[in-house]
């Protein structure tokens, strides 16, 4: 079931930590841009309208905070398409030279901001942003009504729910059947999201392609190589499930003991937790992407077993 996984993880041998630092660190550079930068624009134009002394000033912080989501937005957009996306190639480049057993050296993170490789990146960058917000306007509009029908049917038949802690056993329990019931609900998307992480590939390889041909040819690998990507989504999804189900515990365990704590000592004890948590999804994540490069390795190099990729060098 998890033959990629392991896979990747004997041919990476030598180069997991050096992926995993620049991945980690690209996480951060996400992060800050795509969570920090954004809300801090909304709460500095908040803060800069809300007047006490002024009368209208609940008039101006509701103005501001409509021009400061906008200014977010645009800034996302911005960064994602001409900063995040050539830098997410050179991690997949990273991810790549892991599983072929190669070095990766810092020059590859920048690979795609180079000369002729920039272009096609933002081009292609675009399109998958196009259908990125299908996707999700999609997913939403199936998801978020059952949503509405899961917390309505816990009010209903659970009447102390809305006094449910966050470290109780019955709110985590009820958090793993909500998130495995959308998990199963996705399993179409995943299946997409498996084909345009191909599209991805197709270009860090070949980046001079025609941007359509890539399309084409990661089809081909998605469907018609010897690896099913059922079998890829599924063997994902259970991994997903049970590293979810591990964390749970884990945060049962831990959470049971610091409802009577201290303060202090909730404090001292969760900090650890945290980090333990943020470790396991690092590498959960991590040997996901991975099982999808060696996928991909393998179902090109059977079906294109005289292609020479262009841009792992």
């Amino acid at each position: 079931m998890f033959k990629l996984h392991k896979d990747y993880f004997r041919n990476g041998r030598g180069y997991h930590f050096k992926t995993i630092l620049f991945s980690f660190l690209f996480s951060l550079v996400t992060w800050a841009a795509l969570v920090a930068l954004p809300f801090g624009t909304v709460v500095l134009g908040m803060v800069i309208a809300d007047d006490p002394q002024d009368g209208n000033s609940k008039i101006y912080v509701v103005i501001s905070m409509i021009i400061g989501v906008i200014i977010a937005f645009i800034v996302c957009f911005l960064l994602i398409l001409f900063i995040l996306s050539p830098l997410y190639c050179g991690i997949i480049q990273l991810y790549k030279n892991t599983d072929l057993g190669k070095q990766s050296k810092f020059r590859h993170l920048i690979t795609f901001f180079k000369k002729g490789n920039y272009g096609k990146t933002l081009k292609l960058t675009s399109l998958l942003l196009i259908i990125g917000v299908m996707i999700g306007f999609i997913t939403s509009s199936i998801i978020s009504p059952l949503f509405s029908i899961f917390n309505m049917s816990l009010y209903y038949f659970v009447p102390s729910y809305i006094d449910i802690t966050e470290g109780s056993l019955i709110g985590h329990l009820l958090t793993i059947v909500m998130l495995i019931g959308i998990s199963i609900l996705c399993i179409p998307f995943y299946y997409l999201m498996i084909y345009l992480m191909n599209v991805v590939l197709v270009h860090v390889d070949q980046s001079s392609l025609p941007t359509l041909n890539k399309f084409s040819i990661a089809w081909k690998i998605t469907t018609k190589g010897p690896n099913s990507s059922w079998r890829l989504l599924f063997s994902n999804l259970l991994y997903f499930v049970i590293i979810l189900v591990a964390i749970t515990v884990f945060q049962i365990i831990i959470a049971l003991p610091m409802q009577n704590s201290p303060t202090i000592l909730s404090t001292i004890l969760s900090f650890p937790s945290t980090l333990l948590m943020l470790f396991i999804l690092t590498i959960l994540t991590y040997l996901i992407s991975g099982s999808m490069i060696n996928f991909y390795h393998q179902n090109k190099n059977a079906i294109y077993p005289t292609e020479t990729p262009a841009t792992d060098e």
